[in-house]
């Protein structure tokens, strides 16, 4: 991280003409200031900024970056530089033990519908009017508005569905003005790629393996009610030994058994399983993609699930066959 931000703000770009060098070695805070001073003196010391976009990865990493961080323009004296976190989450997720120097907090809200039209609407190739590109996004935004309002997801969808969107056209079968005839002929195809929302830089077989839980739930529901009633020998050892990891498709089981019903893999299912491991509720280890053979472990206390399952009215000890 330190040698990319050098890297940006020196103008040094790794190719073959350098031999793929960065500015400089850097591998602690001692030298990545050093290294900022020298950048900034020979540039005549400007106005510098360091924009950290999905700066709650910085949680995960040593305990005294974030803090570092925070405190930079104080840490490089005379030298005139701003670091921006951008997340999703709220400054409480983030604030460290010792050093943490609270940052000024600004919240930028969603974009409503129409903010999304109007940006979507920039987009527009210009073979086709404003008034049939508005009234594509829109039909678009009907079926993915309320499964996410993150315009990179939208622009995906926007750009990937137009080319069916227009074959009408191409075909002669219809006009611009036939909304009704253009929606008809694109409705399937928008809500199937409503159950790869947010899956879609998942490769396509390991988003068939994921929809052949669906298929294969019967098998794991039985597997794992029998698991319920089988008292397993070394209940005391594993009391002691805590969660162990478990993975995704297991996770999937138990929740398909649970429900006792049939439910399509979702966007929203996926999207929940993450957010666990952002709340730090879930750990994930390993696997960098969220589909790609990750296993997760619980991080919180049997206290604690109770206390969420009494909230929510759910008897989750009569699932536990060590605590039943």
């Amino acid at each position: 991280m330190y040698e990319t931000i050098l890297n940006h703000l020196s103008g040094t770009v790794p190719s073959s003409i350098n031999n793929y060098s960065s500015y400089a070695s850097c591998d602690n805070i001692g030298e990545f200031i050093k290294h900022l001073r020298n950048i900034a003196y020979s540039k005549g010391k400007p106005r510098m900024s360091i924009v950290l976009e999905q700066s709650e990865r910085l949680r995960d990493s040593d305990a005294n970056i974030l803090p570092v961080l925070c405190r930079l323009q104080e840490l490089t004296q005379d030298i005139n530089i701003i670091v921006i976190f951008l997340s999703s989450l709220p400054i409480e997720k983030f604030r460290a033990a010792t050093g943490f120097m609270e940052p000024v907090v600004i919240n930028f809200p969603q974009y409503t519908k129409d903010e999304l039209v109007d940006i979507l609407l920039k987009q527009r190739p210009s073979s086709h009017s404003v008034e049939f590109y508005k009234n594509y996004i829109k039909l678009v935004l009907s079926v993915f508005y309320l499964a996410t309002k993150g315009l990179p997801e939208l622009k995906h969808q926007v750009q990937l569905h137009f080319k069916a969107y227009c074959e009408p056209l191409e075909k002669g079968e219809a006009d611009e003005h036939d909304i009704r005839l253009l929606w008809r002929n694109i409705e399937p195809q928008l809500k199937k790629s409503m159950s790869s929302v947010y899956l879609r830089e998942v490769s396509s077989a390991q988003y068939e393996r994921m929809q052949q839980l669906t298929e294969t739930a019967p098998t794991d529901q039985s597997h794992f009610k029998s698991a319920l009633t089988n008292k397993a020998k070394e209940r005391s050892s594993s009391q002691l030994v805590g969660p162990k990891p478990f993975p995704l498709d297991r996770l999937l089981a138990i929740f398909y058994s649970i429900i006792d019903d049939k439910v399509t893999p979702t966007a929203n299912i996926f999207s929940q399983i993450s957010t666990l491991v952002t709340l730090r509720l879930v750990t994930q280890i390993g696997g960098n993609d969220q589909l790609d053979s990750p296993k997760y472990k619980c991080a919180v206390t049997l206290d604690f699930i109770r206390n969420v399952a009494r909230m929510v009215s759910f008897d989750v000890v009569r699932y536990l066959y060590d605590y039943a």
